[in-house]
């Protein structure tokens, strides 16, 4: 058998209670670092930034697209990016909003049938509830849809297109901007 020479001891001890006391150590300085930084770090309030919007529905409404669109949005409502918008293959037309409480409302018009657009939207689990009748807004009917989170309003605007107001906002919320939106023109 080789004579692989003499073997050195460590001048160090090693011991399963030391490796223990190493890693509460290193627990203890992580926990006692992120604490420090949490208390001196400034929490910001961060302002959504305002999304231009309107030159979306001025483009879609040059191409001969009829756009609903809200006029005015509610105080304190703000738009949200992305915008989608496309004519082909099939026009669609979104606009994703935040209340002045902070949950979420969208608008979605596209070429397809209520059940695909009800699955981009809410999924698969959304139910058919009553019929509703709006007087003051330019579409009347709607059909509400729920789930457990989401308040959904349907409008077939015609054989092969729909109209979507929906989010967690609550029926209230979601009844009046459907109420704001219109087809008129938008100028400027």
């Amino acid at each position: 058998m080789p004579d692989n020479g003499p073997v050195s001891q460590s001048r160090h001890t090693r011991s399963f209670a030391g490796l223990i006391g190493a890693l509460v150590v290193t627990l203890v300085a992580v926990i006692g670092f992120v604490a420090f930084r949490g208390v001196l770090r400034d929490n910001v309030a961060v302002e959504p930034r305002p999304v231009e919007w309107h030159s979306a529905v001025r483009y879609l409404q040059e191409q001969d697209t009829q756009v609903a669109w809200p006029d005015p949005l509610p105080e304190g409502w703000h738009v949200r990016e992305p915008l989608d918008y496309r004519l082909a293959p099939r026009t669609l037309w979104s606009l994703l909003m935040v209340t002045d409480d902070r949950r979420f409302v969208g608008v979605r018009q596209e070429v397809t049938s209520v059940e695909d657009a009800l699955l981009a939207v809410v999924g698969e689990d959304a139910e058919e509830g009553e019929s509703l009748r709006l007087p003051s807004a330019e579409v009347t009917d709607w059909t509400v849809w729920t789930t457990d989170q989401d308040h959904v309003l349907v409008a077939e605007l015609s054989d092969d297109e729909v109209l979507l107001v929906y989010g967690t906002a609550g029926p209230a919320a979601i009844q009046e901007l459907a109420t704001r939106l219109t087809f008129a023109p938008r100028s400027g």
